[in-house]
């Protein structure tokens, strides 16, 4: 959970649709345990959610560039 409580039902959703993306990334690479790269791209996209500096459509980019670096 983020550090604050989630107060409305937006949060909640893009909280949901972080983890979502965490355990998508998990599975593509066929992890058995979440690892930091996974926390990572949680923590990246419901930040940019939350300021409304990053959607949803483009959550499939962001985590081709982040899996260049591993």
């Amino acid at each position: 959970m983020p550090k604050n409580e989630l107060s409305t039902v937006r949060e909640v959703l893009f909280w949901s649709y972080a983890n979502l993306a965490m355990a998508h990334t998990a599975e593509d690479r066929k992890q058995e345990k979440y690892a930091a790269f996974n926390y990572m791209i949680r923590a990246k996209l419901f930040k940019g959610l939350i300021d409304g500096t990053m959607n949803k459509a483009i959550r499939h980019a962001i985590i081709s560039e982040l899996y260049r670096d591993y």
